[in-house]
């Protein structure tokens, strides 16, 4: 265990927050599949005055995606990255 997480603490910030928001998005994505399956419809319980009533799944998926950009910039703007 404790191999597995060293290595996971010696990679860069952008690339643990690619992995994360992949993970994210696949949770929230399985999360709301499933809501279909099993029920016909999504179920949204969470409701914020003057926005769109979502659920956690959504809110997986919306992390995750930012995660996913936020990596990106992160390796746009740094000087030792190699090109994609």
């Amino acid at each position: 265990m404790s191999g597995s997480r060293g290595h996971a603490t010696s990679q860069a910030p952008a690339t643990r927050a690619v992995r994360l928001g992949l993970v994210l998005i696949l949770a929230g994505a399985l999360g709301n599949l499933g809501d279909r399956l099993f029920r016909g419809y999504v179920v949204d319980f969470i409701h914020v005055s003057h926005w769109p009533v979502f659920n956690v799944a959504d809110i997986c998926v919306s992390v995750g995606a930012a995660l996913l950009l936020w990596a990106q910039w992160v390796k746009g703007h740094d000087p030792g990255a190699r090109p994609a």
